[in-house]
């Protein structure tokens, strides 16, 4: 049933019921985030385009630092120091970035210390002394550079997930609810049980496991080559470097209610360079994302690509969109991260939403006229 809101001193009022903004957007936020959200990798390495810390643009709201690393021991520590050929280019000590961390987070900013990436040694988590070192250097680093948390960015090693989530967790309580944790996984990593010979893969298990102990459970929508879409048939499979490949992957991720809890998000390329060039070109524009967005979160039907979707209802659960990377999305003027905000803002322009009411499930969606 459909019935257009009345906005009433900042109240949208539905059959004679008042709901306020914050109620509704409430419903579709977990502890850390409660609304849109723009994250991205910051380069901590030998970059087409280094940058300082302060010098990234405020659209993003999570910045994550590459990478935390194994220590060389492969006995499950990590280290983390700034790159030297970073810190050589920039003029960049340890001391100023440090301050530039704290500058960031007195500006609302979430700065965390991403774990893993590609080439970066291997990390292990197989046993109980592994998963207790992992645990307190990744500890000794959040605190010594005063991170806001982690992001999970594994893409080589030895991990078993009982292991590695022991010790999250034991990371987790350590801080409290003052500890942001997010997810970037491949979409491999992330397939569920039904689509994947019964078993759940490894990080789709985390993500489950964890609940809503992640803010943000994402997966990396290029290096992945064809995927299964929405009815997970073979007929249906999608290449990715088309905005179908996204909109029909991420809508039955947000159904899953095993790991979804108003925080899955989308991992998407700022560049065409960046990635595995033995497969199909992944990169979409940043008109092209939104488009994708608009797909998604207004449940519209824009006629995108070849083997078009289109849901079956808007998803405004969508939490957020992580960039690779703010470096090169720098480079091109924050090209991406203007219009993906651009397009979060006029969400958020309550002259122009629609409110659909589900009167038997007492759900809401929002979507633009």
């Amino acid at each position: 049933m459909e019935k257009n809101g009345v906005i009433e001193n900042n109240n949208i009022k539905i059959d004679n019921e008042e709901y306020s903004i914050q109620d509704i957007l409430g419903k579709y936020s977990n502890k850390y985030t409660s609304k849109y959200v723009i994250a991205g990798y910051w380069e901590n390495y030998v970059s087409r385009n280094p940058i300082k810390l302060f010098e990234i643009s405020p659209l993003y709201e999570i910045i994550n630092i590459t990478f935390a690393r194994d220590s060389g021991n492969s006995n499950g520590g990590l280290n983390f120091e700034l790159n030297k050929y970073l810190s050589d280019t920039l003029s960049y000590s340890k001391d100023e970035f440090k301050k530039d961390i704290i500058s960031l987070q007195n500006r609302g900013k979430k700065v965390l210390i991403s774990i893993g990436g590609t080439n970066v040694g291997n990390i292990c988590v197989t046993n109980d002394d592994e998963a207790n070192n992992f645990a307190s250097s990744l500890i000794e680093i959040i605190d010594e550079y005063n991170f806001n948390g982690i992001d999970s960015d594994i893409e080589t090693g030895k991990i078993d997930i009982n292991y590695f989530e022991k010790a999250i967790l034991a990371i987790s309580n350590n801080y409290g609810s003052n500890l942001m944790i997010t997810l970037n996984s491949s979409l491999t990593g992330m397939r569920s049980a039904d689509v994947n010979n019964g078993t759940d893969n490894m990080w789709y298990k985390f993500a489950a496991d964890m609940g809503d102990t992640l803010s943000i459970v994402s997966a990396r929508y290029y290096n992945s080559g064809t995927q299964r879409g929405y009815d997970y048939d073979t007929i249906y499979s999608r290449e990715q470097g088309h905005i179908s490949f996204i909109t029909s992957i991420i809508v039955k991720k947000i159904e899953d209610k095993k790991i979804s809890n108003g925080n899955i998000g989308i991992t998407i390329l700022s560049f065409e360079e960046a990635q595995d060039s033995s497969l199909p070109n992944a990169y979409l524009r940043p008109d092209e994302i939104v488009k994708a967005l608009q797909s998604i979160i207004e449940g519209k039907d824009l006629q995108l690509d070849y083997k078009n979707f289109v849901p079956s209802r808007a998803y405004p659960e969508l939490k957020s969109v992580t960039i690779w990377n703010i470096n090169e999305d720098a480079k091109n003027n924050y090209e991406m991260a203007k219009s993906v905000n651009q397009y979060f803002q006029n969400l958020m322009n309550w002259k122009n939403i629609k409110i659909v009411k589900n009167f038997w499930q007492k759900d809401f969606s929002l979507f633009l006229f």
